[in-house]
């Protein structure tokens, strides 16, 4: 599965998806600070789950 993750949900759970062979982009690392709205349209822009 294709995942983003918000910053609020942290890098514990972010290597957590990973660690079980998910595909992973964590907003902290990817792109800090990117508002609700912008990043719930990255996640349907890259067909992942919010």
């Amino acid at each position: 599965m294709r995942f983003l993750v918000d910053e609020c949900t942290g890098p514990r759970v972010a290597r957590w998806l990973r660690d079980q062979q998910h595909d992973v982009v964590p907003i902290y690392e990817d792109a800090r600070g990117l508002d609700d709205a912008d990043a719930l349209a990255m996640a349907v822009r890259e067909d992942r789950i919010p």
